[in-house]
């Protein structure tokens, strides 16, 4: 006789809701590792060695690696070696390693390597869970300054004719509208305003193409096009975001020079 599984709880759904790169070259072992990840709400990509694992990390955001240690072609301890050394956000993206030998050492390696977490094989359900539950809790925010706010090339494209005047006089009559749309957006936000959310999405969307501010821009799209159907807690993520990407780009802009001609 067979019994349906038990349901996973929805709080528990919510803390594994991510994006996880699993490393791992045993089918068997991934398996396992994947079933119960994605019981539980996650997205999981498999990769069967470190230097596919290197490879999709600068190919797509992950929130978590989990890293087998022994693998073909290349060792987790060198994936994630090369994985810290691309600095900026991958110097703090959560790193748990696993193997299925554990000798004396293995824990500092995996350490010294840049790996936050170390558990043996086989999976031991509670104890995976855990780890990864505890390093999905402290996965960083998105830093949307880590990408170039200004695009000098579309700044050049729409202002290059004009003198630095024109370029600068319009900078500072957005900076001002940003700082008014922003403050807009925060009370909208706390009054779950929608329609006023994607009032403001729809007006920087414009606005910051016209100064070269393609991440904003891309930013106010994206809440735009979510702001009437999107879970409140995609919501909040997409306002956080706008909020966190607008004031990089004012500094940006108020630093940046009028292009040059």
């Amino acid at each position: 006789m067979t019994t349906e599984p038990a349901s996973v709880p929805e709080n528990e759904r919510e803390r594994f809701k991510s994006h996880i790169l699993l490393a791992e070259d045993s089918q068997t072992n991934a398996m396992v590792a994947t079933a119960l990840l994605e019981r539980r709400g996650a997205r999981v990509d498999l990769v069967t060695n470190g230097r596919e694992a290197f490879d999709a990390v600068r190919q797509r955001p992950y929130d978590l690696i989990i890293m087998d240690i022994a693998m073909p072609e290349m060792d987790g301890l060198t994936a994630t070696r090369q994985i810290r050394a691309l600095g900026g956000d991958f110097a703090h993206l959560p790193i748990l390693g696993m193997t299925a030998h554990a000798m004396p050492g293995d824990e500092k390696a995996c350490r010294d390597a840049g790996m936050d977490h170390y558990l043996t094989k086989p999976i031991d359900r509670a104890a995976f869970l855990k780890a990864v539950g505890d390093l999905l809790a402290r996965k960083p925010a998105p830093a949307p300054a880590a990408a170039p706010m200004i695009d000098l090339g579309q700044v050049e494209e729409i202002w290059g004719e004009l003198d630095q005047g024109s370029y600068r006089e319009v900078v500072g009559v957005f900076l001002g509208e940003l700082k008014q749309r922003l403050a807009g957006l925060c009370e909208a936000a706390a009054e779950g305003d929608r329609r006023a959310i994607g009032r403001h999405a729809h007006a920087l969307k414009g606005a910051a193409a016209n100064v070269g501010g393609r991440p904003l821009s891309a930013a106010a799209a994206a809440l735009e096009a979510a702001a009437g159907t999107a879970a409140p807690g995609e919501l909040v993520r997409l306002v956080r975001n706008l909020q966190e990407t607008g004031a990089a780009t004012s500094r940006a802009l108020a630093a940046s020079d009028a292009p040059s001609r």
